[in-house]
């Protein structure tokens, strides 16, 4: 199930990314917080998969060690991406 969730977080993205190319919003797409939100969803699930998968099989071997130091840097991605966002994107207003 997290294989299929992951997936369909990945396809929603990357409709996400062609609706924003489609549009006039492209201006302005690297102060807008939901860019930087699925930056760092993309950035976390998509690798993640197959991880996921490998770890399943790799269990009991010296090797899993570096996959989850690998793990670890893309969390650490997600985060360093999360947190620019919010210092990068303007705050909306509402009228």
């Amino acid at each position: 199930s997290y294989v299929f969730g992951a997936l369909f977080i990945v396809s929603s993205i990357i409709m996400f990314y062609s609706e924003i190319l489609n549009s006039d919003k492209i201006i302005n797409i690297n102060k807008m917080l939901i860019f930087w939100f699925s930056i760092g969803l993309l950035v976390s699930f998509l690798p993640n998969i197959p991880f996921y998968i490998i770890r399943e099989y790799y269990i009991n071997t010296p090797t899993i060690h570096y996959i989850f130091l690998a793990k670890y840097f893309l969390v650490f991605t997600n985060n360093i991406l999360l947190i620019s966002g919010f210092i990068w994107s303007n705050q909306e207003q509402k009228d």
